[in-house]
């Protein structure tokens, strides 16, 4: 039987994104199910558990018929902080060991956005700093670590008492499993919700530059050409001439052609069998320039099989390039400089 505890801080489950949901999963072997009560124990641990959260909880179980059944309202207000900015979660751990087996197994149930208001100031002072070992297991604490003699701590142990009996009456449903209550940490922090923070970030920043670009494209009206794929990811286009390149480099090369008084067509049409899109065609030349960003596996074969198919019309491939550009023939790209490009591209 598998229980999901989803913590969130923004309303609507329904409506949001896996990126903005923490999910913990607690299973609970098969034979729960048969136990007088245990639709009122698992309601009782996911109360329990909101009440040491200050997330929005909700509860999703297949065996009880419910699905994200909200258990606690966000109260992430308290903190002034989103969820995503909360990398401590309480951590309660469980050993056990099945009969006939002698390795020991582990269970870890996260309580995301602790609420320290649960929280002793004796524990959030210690626990906040640098923990000097990097192990969960040996920075656990047992309950007696908690102060008998100050009401919040009492408070606090109380809390974990009754939610540790639950969960433990249904973990040991299994009559050929044992399972204890091993420990807690009642601020761990936890790594891997700083990668996923990190990772949420980097995916936030391109979803704006996207919707900036959406929002560029409306309001300008250009429609970023469809054609040409396999182009460097990363390439700025840009308008020249009324036309949308794909490039810096190409826009470059078009406003050299340009200011030579040359006649030039923009990816005129597809050559060769392997239907590449040629940026250039300058007729009066009888040329044909590809510009380049980087080279890729697929331009030695295309480029070469293209150039060969032009020298039966008398017509010349180049690939201009920020470096060296390249005159291509059927055997080879023949690096030439700057000025002997222009000067063969000039005279046929």
């Amino acid at each position: 039987m598998k229980v999901t505890l989803s913590f969130t801080d923004k309303p609507n489950i329904e409506d949001l994104r896996n990126a903005d949901i923490y999910k913990s999963t607690i299973d609970f072997p098969d034979q729960a199910t048969y136990l007088i009560g245990y639709q009122e124990r698992i309601l009782k641990i996911a109360e329990l558990i909101s009440q040491l959260s200050i997330a929005a909880v909700y509860l999703s179980c297949k065996e009880l018929g419910i699905k994200n059944q909200l258990i606690a309202e966000n109260r992430t207000t308290e903190v002034k902080s989103t969820l995503h900015h909360l990398f401590n979660v309480t951590i309660l751990h469980f050993s056990g060991r099945r009969l006939g087996k002698s390795r020991n197994q582990s269970k870890n149930i996260k309580i995301y956005a602790p609420s320290i208001a649960q929280l002793p100031t004796h524990l959030t002072s210690v626990e906040r700093r640098r923990r000097r070992k990097k192990s969960l297991t040996s920075n656990l604490k047992q309950l007696n670590y908690l102060s008998k003699n100050d009401e919040a701590q009492i408070t606090y142990r109380n809390y974990l008492q009754n939610l540790t009996d639950q969960l433990l009456m249904l973990f040991n449903a299994d009559p050929n499993e044992r399972w204890d209550f091993a420990g807690f940490h009642p601020y761990w922090l936890d790594s891997n919700l700083i990668k996923r923070f990190n990772n949420y970030s980097k995916n936030l920043q391109k979803e704006q530059k996207q919707a900036e670009r959406n929002a560029l494209k409306k309001k300008t009206g250009n429609v970023h050409p469809n054609t040409g794929k396999g182009r460097r990811p990363g390439a700025i286009p840009g308008e020249f001439m009324g036309i949308m390149f794909r490039s810096q480099l190409e826009i470059r090369f078009a406003t050299e052609v340009e200011s030579r008084g040359l006649t030039w067509i923009y990816e005129e049409k597809r050559l060769g069998k392997g239907n590449y899109l040629v940026d250039f065609h300058l007729p009066d030349q009888m040329a044909w320039v590809e510009v380049k960003g980087r080279f890729e596996p697929r331009d030695d074969f295309l480029l070469r099989e293209i150039a060969k198919e032009l020298e039966q019309h008398n017509e010349r491939l180049f690939v201009y390039t920020s470096g060296r550009p390249f005159v291509v023939n059927k055997d080879e790209f023949q690096k030439i400089t700057r000025e002997e490009f222009w000067e063969r591209l000039l005279n046929p």
